[in-house]
């Protein structure tokens, strides 16, 4: 029997994922039909079916990123044609153009995973920066905390302060603290920052206090800093006015603290 052409090969997918339904066939087949696909078919089916129904294309899309990392090929053909023929597109097939970069990325070499940032980071907004602090947190080679810091100064995205948080050095860190409270992080994202810069100043105390009462509650369990009783009824007054379902996380502190007659009182009033 001849090979069958990619034309039928696509075609036979397409059938496939037509007539997809519970507890039938017709998916794994989808699958099955896309392995008898060449990584060069592979490749050109994923540029293809780019605008076509989203289930066709995934399949297509990750029985080649699979291919690829299973062979430990480059997928940088791809990603140029992805970066330069689909770049004036309408914006549906834009972002399904952006997704399958994003899929790809991890396939790519060095100068081509730079040349995909640089894209990303110089067209703005969240929407594909998100992409870009993805891909660029999660390379090690290209990991760049300064442009991190950077895009989260433009973009106000907390994805990019949890990177800070979390991967940041204390240098950065502690650049990156005021910024965090004069924007009102989240407090889970201040409480990593404190507890990785492991000491903070007198006034940074206070004004954690103030804004962020539970988090200020939970970081002087984890690092045993006392709080007066009374200063504990007054956090557990705060935050049963402004964010009551941060009272769990203060009673766990007060509790580490062993402030005894502070859980008496929140017992009597449960």
């Amino acid at each position: 029997m001849d090979e069958p052409t990619f034309e039928t090969k696509l075609q036979r997918l397409r059938e496939c994922i037509q007539n997809v339904g519970p507890y039938n066939v017709w998916g794994s087949l989808a699958h099955a039909y896309a392995a008898c696909m060449s990584s060069d078919e592979l490749s050109k089916a994923a540029l293809q079916t780019i605008a076509d129904e989203m289930p066709v294309h995934g399949v297509v899309r990750n029985r080649l990123v699979k291919a690829a990392i299973d062979a430990g090929s480059a997928l940088d053909d791809v990603a140029e044609k992805l970066l330069f023929e689909f770049e004036k597109k309408d914006t549906l097939t834009r972002r399904r153009a952006d997704a399958l970069l994003s899929r790809i990325f991890e396939t790519l070499s060095p100068p081509t995973k730079v040349s995909v940032l640089d894209f990303w980071r110089g067209r703005g907004g969240v929407g594909v920066g998100s992409r870009w602090l993805k891909a660029i947190s999660q390379d090690k080679l290209l990991m760049d905390m300064n442009a991190i810091f950077e895009y989260w100064t433009e973009n106000n995205d907390w994805r990019a302060a949890k990177i800070i948080a979390y991967q940041g050095d204390l240098q950065l860190l502690t650049r990156a603290l005021p910024d965090f409270m004069a924007r009102w992080v989240a407090g889970w994202i201040v409480g990593k920052t404190v507890l990785r810069m492991n000491e903070v100043s007198a006034e940074t105390w206070m004004s954690i206090r103030m804004q962020y009462p539970a988090t200020y509650a939970y970081l002087c369990a984890k690092l045993r800093r006392q709080i007066e009783p009374v200063d504990a009824v007054s956090i557990l007054d705060e935050i049963s006015r402004t964010e009551p379902d941060k009272t769990g996380l203060a009673v766990w502190a007060f509790g580490q603290l062993r402030l005894w007659d502070v859980l008496e009182s929140v017992r009597a009033k449960a």
